[in-house]
């Protein structure tokens, strides 16, 4: 994240400060990821959405794929752990 927005700033590309619960990470993780039409500068405020993909390596895809999956997997364990033990 920190290249990132170091390299926007040499770039003067304009971002959002404000990140509240850390959703930044998130979107960053999310743009490089998800490489859709859908998210694109016009419908996602929170990064630039092409700048992010033009900067992103193949070791921030992998790390973007970590971030999703870990959190898929929490969600997984807490559900499976709710549904069988607590039940």
């Amino acid at each position: 994240m920190r290249r990132f927005e170091e390299q926007f700033e040499l770039r003067g590309v304009e971002r959002i400060d404000w990140d509240g619960l850390g959703f930044r990470v998130l979107s960053y993780a999310t743009v490089i990821l998800f490489k859709t039409d859908r998210l694109n500068d016009d419908n996602y405020q929170f990064v630039p959405v092409s700048e992010t993909r033009k900067l992103a390596t193949k070791k921030d895809w992998f790390l973007a794929l970590w971030l999703w999956g870990s959190g898929i997997g929490m969600l997984v364990v807490g559900f499976t752990y709710a549904f069988f033990f607590m039940a």
